[in-house]
Protein backbone atom coordinates (compact mmCIF):
# COMPACT_ATOMS: atom_id res chain seq x y z
CA UNK A 1 0.00 0.00 0.00
CA UNK A 2 2.92 2.34 0.65
CA UNK A 3 4.10 1.67 -2.89
CA UNK A 4 0.71 2.85 -4.12
CA UNK A 5 1.10 6.13 -2.24
CA UNK A 6 -1.27 5.43 0.67
CA UNK A 7 -0.55 7.32 3.89
CA UNK A 8 -0.19 5.50 7.21
CA UNK A 9 -3.58 6.81 8.33
CA UNK A 10 -5.31 5.50 5.17
CA UNK A 11 -3.61 2.12 5.53
CA UNK A 12 -4.67 1.93 9.18
CA UNK A 13 -8.26 2.66 8.16
CA UNK A 14 -8.22 0.05 5.38
CA UNK A 15 -6.89 -2.75 7.62
CA UNK A 16 -9.08 -1.68 10.58
CA UNK A 17 -6.08 -0.78 12.76
CA UNK A 18 -7.06 1.56 15.60
CA UNK A 19 -3.75 3.44 15.66
CA UNK A 20 -1.78 4.63 12.63
CA UNK A 21 1.40 4.65 14.77
CA UNK A 22 1.25 0.85 14.72
CA UNK A 23 1.51 1.01 10.92
CA UNK A 24 4.47 3.40 11.22
CA UNK A 25 6.20 0.99 13.59
CA UNK A 26 5.59 -2.00 11.33
CA UNK A 27 6.86 -0.06 8.30
CA UNK A 28 10.10 0.80 10.08
CA UNK A 29 10.53 -2.79 11.22
CA UNK A 30 10.00 -4.06 7.67
CA UNK A 31 12.50 -1.57 6.26
CA UNK A 32 15.12 -2.77 8.74
CA UNK A 33 14.48 -6.54 8.74
CA UNK A 34 12.32 -7.28 5.66
CA UNK A 35 9.74 -8.79 8.02
CA UNK A 36 7.19 -7.60 10.57
CA UNK A 37 7.31 -10.54 12.96
CA UNK A 38 8.97 -10.11 16.35
CA UNK A 39 12.52 -11.35 16.67
CA UNK A 40 12.83 -14.88 18.10
CA UNK A 41 14.16 -15.32 21.59
CA UNK A 42 17.96 -15.14 21.49
CA UNK A 43 18.26 -17.95 24.02
CA UNK A 44 21.07 -16.30 25.97
CA UNK A 45 22.31 -18.21 28.98
CA UNK A 46 21.39 -17.01 32.45
CA UNK A 47 23.77 -14.59 34.10
CA UNK A 48 23.29 -16.23 37.51
CA UNK A 49 23.94 -19.94 37.94
CA UNK A 50 21.87 -22.20 40.20
CA UNK A 51 24.18 -21.82 43.19
CA UNK A 52 24.13 -18.02 42.92
CA UNK A 53 20.33 -18.02 42.64
CA UNK A 54 20.09 -20.22 45.74
CA UNK A 55 22.31 -17.76 47.59
CA UNK A 56 20.18 -14.73 46.75
CA UNK A 57 17.01 -16.61 47.74
CA UNK A 58 18.72 -17.57 51.00
CA UNK A 59 19.60 -13.92 51.62
CA UNK A 60 15.90 -13.05 51.36
CA UNK A 61 14.71 -15.96 53.49
CA UNK A 62 17.26 -15.27 56.24
CA UNK A 63 16.44 -11.53 56.15
CA UNK A 64 19.97 -10.50 55.20
CA UNK A 65 18.45 -8.61 52.27
CA UNK A 66 14.91 -7.40 51.65
CA UNK A 67 15.02 -5.89 48.16
CA UNK A 68 16.82 -6.04 44.83
CA UNK A 69 19.10 -3.08 45.53
CA UNK A 70 20.43 -4.71 48.69
CA UNK A 71 21.01 -7.97 46.81
CA UNK A 72 22.86 -6.11 44.03
CA UNK A 73 25.19 -4.47 46.54
CA UNK A 74 25.76 -7.76 48.36
CA UNK A 75 26.62 -9.64 45.16
CA UNK A 76 29.07 -6.95 44.09
CA UNK A 77 30.74 -6.60 47.50
CA UNK A 78 30.91 -10.28 48.49
CA UNK A 79 31.07 -12.19 45.20
CA UNK A 80 32.30 -9.57 42.70
CA UNK A 81 29.17 -10.23 40.61
CA UNK A 82 27.58 -7.31 38.77
CA UNK A 83 24.09 -7.94 37.38
CA UNK A 84 21.11 -5.74 36.65
CA UNK A 85 18.08 -5.38 38.88
CA UNK A 86 15.98 -7.06 36.18
CA UNK A 87 18.22 -10.15 36.27
CA UNK A 88 17.80 -10.44 40.04
CA UNK A 89 14.03 -9.94 39.78
CA UNK A 90 13.75 -12.74 37.23
CA UNK A 91 15.83 -15.04 39.42
CA UNK A 92 13.60 -14.36 42.44
CA UNK A 93 10.45 -14.93 40.39
CA UNK A 94 11.83 -18.23 39.08
CA UNK A 95 12.21 -19.30 42.68
CA UNK A 96 8.56 -18.44 43.50
CA UNK A 97 9.22 -15.25 45.45
CA UNK A 98 6.98 -12.23 44.96
CA UNK A 99 7.47 -8.48 45.37
CA UNK A 100 5.03 -6.64 47.59
CA UNK A 101 4.54 -3.10 48.89
CA UNK A 102 3.40 -2.42 52.44
CA UNK A 103 1.43 0.81 52.90
CA UNK A 104 3.09 2.13 49.73
CA UNK A 105 6.41 2.48 51.51
CA UNK A 106 8.90 0.08 49.96
CA UNK A 107 9.26 -3.09 47.93
CA UNK A 108 10.19 -6.30 49.69
CA UNK A 109 10.49 -9.90 48.47
CA UNK A 110 8.84 -12.78 50.30
CA UNK A 111 7.17 -16.14 49.82
CA UNK A 112 3.50 -15.70 48.83
CA UNK A 113 2.27 -17.61 51.88
CA UNK A 114 4.30 -15.58 54.40
CA UNK A 115 2.65 -12.53 56.07
CA UNK A 116 4.30 -9.12 56.20
CA UNK A 117 6.64 -8.58 59.12
CA UNK A 118 7.98 -5.39 60.70
CA UNK A 119 11.40 -6.13 59.24
CA UNK A 120 9.96 -5.77 55.73
CA UNK A 121 8.99 -2.14 56.31
CA UNK A 122 11.37 0.78 56.07
CA UNK A 123 10.43 3.37 58.72
CA UNK A 124 9.71 6.95 57.68
CA UNK A 125 9.80 10.28 59.49
CA UNK A 126 6.90 12.67 59.08
CA UNK A 127 7.42 16.41 59.07
CA UNK A 128 5.35 19.52 58.47
CA UNK A 129 5.44 21.38 55.16
CA UNK A 130 7.67 20.86 52.13
CA UNK A 131 7.05 18.91 48.95
CA UNK A 132 8.61 16.25 46.78
CA UNK A 133 8.66 15.97 42.97
CA UNK A 134 8.43 12.44 41.59
CA UNK A 135 7.84 10.56 38.33
CA UNK A 136 6.07 7.23 38.41
CA UNK A 137 4.15 4.81 36.24
CA UNK A 138 1.89 1.80 36.53
CA UNK A 139 0.91 -1.09 34.29
CA UNK A 140 -1.86 -3.64 34.11
CA UNK A 141 0.52 -6.00 35.93
CA UNK A 142 1.28 -3.64 38.82
CA UNK A 143 2.96 -0.39 39.85
CA UNK A 144 6.22 0.62 38.20
CA UNK A 145 9.44 2.37 39.15
CA UNK A 146 9.30 5.61 41.14
CA UNK A 147 11.85 8.39 40.56
CA UNK A 148 12.57 11.33 42.83
CA UNK A 149 13.39 14.48 40.84
CA UNK A 150 15.69 16.83 42.73
CA UNK A 151 15.29 19.96 40.59
CA UNK A 152 13.38 20.72 37.40
CA UNK A 153 12.34 18.03 34.95
CA UNK A 154 13.58 18.98 31.50
CA UNK A 155 13.33 17.07 28.24
CA UNK A 156 16.77 15.45 28.56
CA UNK A 157 16.02 14.13 32.05
CA UNK A 158 12.56 12.96 30.97
CA UNK A 159 14.05 10.89 28.14
CA UNK A 160 16.60 9.44 30.57
CA UNK A 161 13.78 8.44 32.93
CA UNK A 162 11.94 6.80 30.05
CA UNK A 163 15.10 4.93 29.04
CA UNK A 164 15.96 3.70 32.52
CA UNK A 165 12.79 3.58 34.58
CA UNK A 166 9.98 3.07 32.07
CA UNK A 167 12.00 0.40 30.25
CA UNK A 168 13.06 -1.03 33.60
CA UNK A 169 9.41 -1.37 34.60
CA UNK A 170 8.56 -3.14 31.34
CA UNK A 171 11.47 -5.56 31.79
CA UNK A 172 10.50 -6.15 35.42
CA UNK A 173 7.02 -7.31 34.43
CA UNK A 174 8.27 -9.05 31.25
CA UNK A 175 5.99 -6.88 29.13
CA UNK A 176 6.37 -6.89 25.35
CA UNK A 177 6.91 -3.37 23.98
CA UNK A 178 4.80 -4.26 20.96
CA UNK A 179 1.81 -4.94 23.20
CA UNK A 180 1.75 -1.74 25.25
CA UNK A 181 0.29 1.72 24.72
CA UNK A 182 1.92 4.52 26.72
CA UNK A 183 -0.28 7.33 28.01
CA UNK A 184 0.89 10.75 29.20
CA UNK A 185 -0.47 14.29 29.34
CA UNK A 186 0.31 17.11 26.90
CA UNK A 187 3.08 18.73 28.92
CA UNK A 188 5.56 20.42 26.57
CA UNK A 189 8.42 18.07 27.45
CA UNK A 190 6.18 15.13 26.53
CA UNK A 191 5.45 16.42 23.05
CA UNK A 192 8.73 17.95 21.84
CA UNK A 193 10.53 16.40 18.89
CA UNK A 194 13.28 14.60 20.82
CA UNK A 195 10.74 12.91 23.13
CA UNK A 196 8.64 11.82 20.17
CA UNK A 197 11.80 10.52 18.54
CA UNK A 198 12.62 8.45 21.64
CA UNK A 199 9.24 6.71 21.45
CA UNK A 200 9.68 6.10 17.72
CA UNK A 201 13.20 4.73 18.15
CA UNK A 202 11.98 2.35 20.86
CA UNK A 203 8.85 1.44 18.88
CA UNK A 204 6.50 2.34 21.73
CA UNK A 205 3.00 3.40 20.77
CA UNK A 206 1.78 6.56 22.51
CA UNK A 207 -1.89 7.25 23.06
CA UNK A 208 -2.68 10.47 21.22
Amino acid sequence: MFEKGYSTRKIAAKVSCKSYTTIVRLKKKYEKTDKVQNKPNSGHSRKLNEREERNIVKSIMTKKCFNVVQIQKSLKANDNIEVSASTICRALKRNSLVARVKHGQQYCWKCPKNPFQDAYIKPTVKFEGGSIFIWGCFTSSGIGYLVRIENDLDTELYCKILEEDLMGTLHYYDLDINNIIFQQDNDLKHTVTCTKQWFEDNEIEVLS
